[in-house]
């Protein structure tokens, strides 16, 4: 049994909620373990039951998506078919997350973002440094804002429409690819409901979902589940914690079989406890997050205004120079009387030197012809 931390401030919710579950099954990727799968010809699929060779298993399943840098759990039980299907909910989660994937590095197939107002792009430079460039898309709106006094570059963008509901089922489909074996016969009702895109019979699950979000990055992405002690208490069976970069997802897994069934419960109301963020390493004592709740009930699709900023130190806006390849260097420019068409980012202490400014600036010329906003 691994060690369990918290923090502080949820040393209390802790030991309430430990005494109604257990920990069952603990997935993170990228931990150095190795797992051995089930040769393709001998496996059955968890969402379908269907074997092969009635069904293909081709493709690389994974428990948590590969997109978000989960690279080693990877799944013997999800067919082509299923795994082709479930995988479109991915793309309503990027939709989500927007702009972040790319600024945040993760580990995507494709490191760019790309939306009507701005483009960004991670890009290794000739000399071995990496960059991340975000592009005004449309010279005829102002995209970027500089507050010069404290230092502060702010954009605003639409992200892409995305249909709540749907990354409900891709959590609610992760949940699934991490219970143990013995354990989803329990649930045949709720994939019969993910396969039918039956929307609305999972809305009112949906309302729900708690989120924290923390003061640092879990190395990689990860999931616990944790089953209930007693049979007839009043808690929903499974509960499951999903960890993304500074996010965690925590949610009851709904439609379990022995959960309404009044015979095991007496006649009594369905609880849900909601899990606080549990960790296996001692955490700092700096360490905190803030914690809220997500309704991802809605069917049709949404569209949101997005604002991500960048800050500096105070006043060091004030101090600048500007290059050029035609004109060189120039001091004491003032950043206020200058429209800003993009923006480059790139690891704390990396310096530049001509030759990279030189690149950077030909991306930028290059982006801007192939996107006609030169």
């Amino acid at each position: 049994m691994r060690n369990v931390y918290c923090m502080k401030d949820f040393a209390v919710e802790q030991i309430s909620f430990l005494e109604n579950y257990s920990i069952q099954n603990i997935l993170i990727s990228n931990d150095g373990s190795r797992h051995t799968l089930i040769p393709q010809s001998k496996r059955t699929c968890r969402f379908c039951n269907k074997s092969s060779p009635d069904v293909t298993f081709n493709c690389v399943a994974h428990l948590i998506p590969h997109s978000w840098g989960n690279k080693n759990l990877k799944s013997d039980f999800e067919c082509d078919d299923c795994n082709n299907k479930f995988s479109l909910f991915e793309s309503d989660f990027s939709s989500l997350l927007g702009i972040y994937k790319t600024l945040n590095n993760i580990n995507d197939q494709k490191k760019t973002f790309s939306s009507n107002t701005i483009k960004a792009k991670e890009i290794v430079l000739k000399s071995g440094k990496t960059i991340t460039w975000i592009i005004n898309r449309n010279p005829n709106e102002e995209c970027f804002k500089l507050d010069v006094e404290n230092g502060v570059t702010s954009a605003e963008y639409y992200k892409s429409a995305y249909a709540p509901i749907n990354i409900y089922k891709l959590f609610l489909k992760i949940a699934l690819s991490c219970l143990p074996r013995e354990d989803i016969g329990m649930y045949d009702n709720l994939i019969n409901i993910l396969h039918k895109n039956a929307n609305q019979q999972l809305q009112m699950f949906a309302r729900q979902i708690s989120i924290y979000e923390l003061s640092f990055k879990v190395a990689s992405p990860r999931a616990i589940v944790f089953k209930r002690n007693d049979t007839l208490c009043k808690n929903l069976m499974h509960h499951i914690q999903i960890y993304f970069e500074d996010f965690i997802y925590n949610f009851p897994i709904p439609l379990n079989i022995f959960d309404f069934n009044p015979l095991w419960h007496n006649n009594k109301a369905i609880e849900i406890t909601f899990c606080p963020p549990l960790f296996f390493d001692k955490l700092e004592d700096s360490a905190h997050c803030t914690r809220g709740f997500i309704d991802l009930s809605r069917i049709d699709k949404i569209k949101e205004r997005e604002k991500f900023a960048f800050s500096s130190e105070p006043g060091s806006f004030t101090k600048l120079s500007s290059w050029d390849k035609v004109v060189g260097v120039k001091d004491n420019v003032n950043l206020s009387d200058v429209p800003i068409d993009g923006v480059v980012m790139t690891e704390s202490g990396v310096e530049f030197d001509v030759d990279d400014l030189a690149e950077i600036q030909s991306i930028f010329k290059k982006t801007r012809k192939e996107t006609g906003t030169l």
